[in-house]
């Protein structure tokens, strides 16, 4: 009987141990996804000619632009 308790608790320990693994491993996996996305971002900028990048300023400055407004008029 003592033998099959602590045979139970050495399963229990290490399906508890694969449980965690297993969650380190989906984070860390989900991190990649998101660093693969970031250099998928920067390579399409550096892949941007200048015209690209002008027209992708302008539209971030006139978000700014907007963003600032908006938050004016709810402070008011």
């Amino acid at each position: 009987m003592t033998t099959f308790i602590k045979a139970e608790e050495q399963n229990i320990s290490l399906w508890n141990y694969v449980y965690i693994l297993n969650s380190e491993i989906d984070m860390i996996d989900e991190q990649n996804k998101l660093v693969e996305d970031e250099i998928k971002q920067y390579e399409e900028k550096l892949s941007m000619n200048s015209s690209d990048k002008l027209k992708t300023r302008e539209q971030l400055v006139k978000t700014s632009e907007e963003m600032k407004a908006s938050i004016a008029d709810k402070q008011n």
